[in-house]
């Protein structure tokens, strides 16, 4: 009898080859799909409505037939309201990421966003902090279970409508 690579066994299924390979990939991605509706849904978006779809998944389509436009390209900014799922967990500086995003918004722009709470740094807290610091107005954060897939940490949060109210993020090293 031949070794078997021990990583090998411990590989996630969503990797695996052959058919268990290919049934995990399609139950996540029926998984990842109502993550990426529930984010749609929550944003009420309008005919109106300039979106930003950040995230592996296709929210895009159902965020494109409800916005007046709706894209996966940032340079396309200022927008209404953006988007991400399954992303924010991966962003390696969360801070400096929600920055960027508050900057692409237009003033009274909305931010939801849906991630793993598994795999999410800080869970609900820390992302909540987060948004608070980075300058995000009326933070609301949850956890969500979605059917057949893992528990969600989502939030939503608004840019505030002039640049003055917005609370600035803590200096490591404040000046006298």
């Amino acid at each position: 009898m031949g070794e078997t690579d021990s990583r090998d066994r411990r590989a996630p299924l969503h990797r695996s080859r052959g058919p268990l390979g290919r049934t995990a990939q399609r139950s996540r991605g029926r998984a990842d799909a109502v993550v990426e509706e529930q984010v749609v849904r929550l944003a009420g978006l309008t005919g109106a409505d300039e979106v930003l779809v950040l995230g592996p998944g296709a929210a895009l389509r159902p965020a494109a037939d409800r916005a007046r436009r709706a894209t996966a390209d940032p340079a396309e900014a200022p927008f209404d309201v953006v988007l991400s799922t399954h992303d924010a967990h991966r962003w390696p500086d969360r801070p400096a990421a929600l920055a960027d995003l508050l900057a692409l918004l237009r003033p009274d722009g909305e931010l939801l966003l849906s991630a793993p709470e598994e795999s999410l740094p800080g869970s609900r807290p820390g992302l909540d902090a987060d948004l608070r610091a980075c300058g995000f107005v009326e933070v609301q954060s949850w956890l969500w279970q979605p059917p057949g897939a893992g528990l969600q940490v989502q939030a939503r949060a608004r840019r505030p409508q002039d640049a003055e109210s917005r609370p600035q993020a803590p200096q490591e090293h404040p000046t006298r």
